[in-house]
C-alpha cells in the first residue's frame, strides 16, 4: 500500500496506464475531458463518463477505505468487526515478513474462509456476511495446512495496540506473543498502519 504517497498519485498512475497516449473516451473517442474530482472520474466533451480504474485500482481504493474505517473505529464496540473486514479486503494482497538479519522476508498471501464451508471456526463476535472466521497463509502458491483463527488475529491486534500505547512501537513479530503466526500478522498490522517499527506518538482515539 506504500507504493503511492496518496490516492491522487495512484489515480495519476492508473490514468497513465489506461491512456498512455492521452485520454480517449471509450464510448465516443473524444480526446477532451473534464476531471470530476468528487467522483474520481472523467467526463468527455460530449458528457460521457469514464473512469481510469482497473480492477486493481478499485481494489486499492476499497482497501484504503477499510483501513480508514478500522482506524476510525478504534476502541469502539464494533472494532473487531472492522478488523476482520480489513483482513477480508486484503485477501490475496502480497505481504512480506520482516526477515531475520541478512535473510530476506517471506512473501505471502492469504485466503479467508467462506461462510458455510468446511473450516469455519466458532467466533463469539459479530460475523461478516459471506465469510468464516479463519485464514490460511499461502506461500509460493501453496496453502499452509494450519489456519490462523480470527480470535488469534484479535489477540495480535490487541497486543499490538498495547505495545504502541506503552512503548510507541513494536520492534518485531515476537513481541506479539503469537508463535507460528506472529511473523505474518506483524507484516499485516505494519502494512495497515496499526503499528510502527520505530518509536512514535500513539493515540488510541484516532
Amino acid at each position: 500500500m506504500s507504493k503511492f504517497s496518496d490516492e491522487e498519485a495512484c489515480l495519476s498512475f492508473l490514468k497513465e496506464k489506461k491512456w498512455p497516449n492521452g485520454y480517449v473516451c471509450p464510448k465516443c473517442g473524444a480526446t477532451e475531458a473534464y476531471y470530476l474530482k468528487t467522483t474520481k472520474r472523467y467526463q468527455c466533451k460530449h458528457g460521457r463518463i469514464s473512469e481510469p480504474f482497473s480492477e486493481q485500482g478499485k481494489r486499492y481504493r476499497a482497501r484504503k477505505a477499510v483501513q480508514r474505517d478500522l482506524l476510525l473505529h478504534r476502541n469502539m464496540p464494533d472494532e473487531q468487526a472492522y478488523l476482520w473486514k480489513t483482513v477480508i479486503a486484503f485477501e490475496n494482497y502480497l505481504f512480506t515478513t520482516s526477515g531475520r538479519g541478512s535473510n530476506p522476508g517471506v512473501r505471502f498471501k492469504y485466503e479467508v474462509s467462506k461462510e458455510g464451508k468446511a473450516g469455519g471456526r466458532h467466533y463469539r463476535g459479530d460475523s461478516v456476511d459471506g465469510y468464516g472466521n479463519e485464514m490460511w497463509i499461502i506461500i509460493d502458491g501453496v496453502k499452509r495446512e494450519k489456519s490462523i483463527s480470527r480470535s488469534t488475529v484479535d489477540l495480535a491486534y490487541k497486543k499490538a495496540q498495547e505495545l504502541m500505547k506503552t512503548d510507541g512501537y513494536v520492534s518485531g513479530p515476537k513481541k506479539l506473543g503469537i508463535p507460528g503466526a506472529g511473523s505474518y500478522l506483524y507484516a499485516m498490522l505494519l502494512s495497515w498502519g496499526i503499528i510502527s517499527r520505530e518509536a512514535t506518538n500513539f493515540s488510541s482515539n484516532v
